[in-house]
């Protein structure tokens, strides 16, 4: 059993040894992360004599400084800038316009800062500090080479460069010291307000002392979908974010073809997705920081390109002038209309009375994906009454009335629970109604609850309830 325990400590210590040195050594601020990476060397021209331009400069001396217009804008410490102010102390600032060193590091007083060797420094005598823009991929190159103030003009030098990537990386790359007398008051990168720094020195050491090693910080996978309105009849949509890492990419779990992702500021993402599907599609942006960490979010977006089904079913024909509004929908928000004028109505209810004449009622609905339906009923209001031919009345336990004007159509009033007035509805009318559009009828027989007809064709019709069979169709 002793010699299990001592394999299982031997393993869990080669483990331990054999871990990627970044996963060991990575700091967080709230912003970014700061880890060791393989060591590698960019370098400048690093020549006082060559002509400055828009991709080149430098300066050289004692607590000087330099401003430099950056080729792209660059987020830092959640703001965007487009100038920086390096000076001779190897420090980048984002807000100080001089030299400074020997500063606290969480709270430089001068705003947000890189700072390569956080120590009195000087290229009096030797070496400066030189800009370089460089592409494929977009980068600055900041390096210097130095000695400490101490040491000005005894040759100890000192080289070392930070790189500034579009994408906000920022890494430092140390290639030699040779002081013999060298301090580190904090190096690292800083908000400057005391909310967020990551300083290197304390995770790795005095940065003398970090020859042929290099380091990123860099923002960890981040990512958000804007929300869209949902459902939408909307089948070709853009889609928005925020993001953090080196790119974002977009997909969806339906047959929708999506666009090539394009970024309209180092921090937001845009994609067209083309042929949204009916019902539920789900879309997700997934975000990748530079050490291959992921991050993904998700939004749902329903389409729905079925308009509501409208049908309208009173008034449709000649009418009286306070005619019933009858009406179905499927869904959605309804919109009645009489002559072009909304009109609060629903369906059951009797519309104000209208002049005789012809008029036009429509209702429309919009359901909440934006789908609209309109349907339009030509009606006539006639307010002369009806002539009744009194032979043909008839009138049963004073419920509804049925009658045949002298042009052989058929009328209707009354109660209407059992549909007896056969206007198709169930509404109890109390003013005469035509009934259907047939001048053909010859005789009328109201009973409680349906009524019976005969056409002059000699044809049989009726219609209302039929507990009995009254309706005599055999059910």
């Amino acid at each position: 059993m002793k010699n299990i325990w001592i394999i299982v400590a031997i393993c869990l210590l080669l483990g331990v040894l054999f871990m990627p040195f970044s996963c060991v050594f990575a700091a967080m601020d709230g912003f970014y992360e700061l880890s060791e990476v393989t060591a590698v060397w960019d370098g400048t021209d690093a020549s006082r004599t060559k002509a400055p331009t828009v991709d080149y400069n430098y300066i050289y001396g004692d607590e000087a400084s330099l401003t430099y217009t950056l080729p792209w804008p660059i987020y830092f410490y959640g703001q965007s800038y487009t100038q920086v102010n390096v000076d001779t102390n190897s420090n980048i600032w984002f807000g100080g316009t001089d030299s400074a060193h020997s500063f606290n590091l969480a709270t430089t007083g001068r705003g947000p800062v890189i700072a390569a060797w956080n120590n009195d420094l000087s290229s009096l005598y030797y070496g400066g500090v030189f800009i370089q823009h460089k592409t494929n991929p977009e980068r600055v190159v900041i390096e210097w080479q130095t000695e400490s103030y101490t040491e000005e003009g005894y040759y100890q030098p000192n080289n070392f460069e930070v790189v500034i990537f579009n994408n906000g990386v920022v890494r430092f790359d140390y290639k030699a010291f040779t002081t013999f007398s060298g301090k580190d008051f904090g190096s690292g990168t800083s908000r400057g307000d005391g909310s967020a720094s990551l300083n290197l020195t304390t995770n790795y050491g005095n940065v003398f002392t970090l020859a042929g090693r290099s380091f990123i910080v860099y923002e960890k996978a981040h990512v958000t979908i804007d929300q869209k309105t949902s459902p939408s009849n909307i089948t070709t949509q853009t889609f928005t974010g925020t993001m953090k890492g080196t790119g974002v990419t977009v997909s969806v779990d339906t047959a929708a073809v999506v666009g090539p992702v394009s970024y309209p500021t180092p921090t937001m993402w845009r994609c067209t997705i083309s042929g949204l599907v009916e019902g539920n599609n789900t879309i997700t942006a997934t975000a990748t920081d530079v050490r291959g960490y992921q991050e993904a979010s998700s939004i749902q977006l329903g389409i729905d390109t079925t308009p509501p089904t409208v049908e309208i079913k009173s008034p449709t024909t000649l009418v009286n002038s306070t005619p019933l509004l009858d009406y179905t929908v499927s869904d959605g928000t309804v919109t009645v209309m009489v002559d072009g004028a909304v009109v609060s109505k629903v369906a059951g209810d009797h519309l104000d009375a209208l002049q005789a004449g012809e008029h036009t009622l429509s209702v429309s609905s919009r359901d909440t994906a934006g789908n609209i339906s309109i349907v339009y009923s030509y009606f006539t209001v006639d307010t002369a009454g009806p002539v009744l031919v009194t032979p043909t009345v008839k009138v049963s336990s004073n419920y509804h009335t049925m009658a045949i004007q002298q042009d052989g159509s058929l009328w209707a009033w009354g109660m209407n629970w059992g549909g007896e007035l056969g206007d198709g509805t169930t509404y109890d009318n109390p003013s005469p109604r035509r009934i259907g559009m047939s001048n053909e009828w010859m005789d009328v027989a109201a009973g409680a609850v349906h009524t019976a007809a005969l056409k002059t064709d000699g044809s049989l019709w009726a219609w209302g309830t039929n507990w009995s069979g009254q309706l005599g169709d055999g059910t």
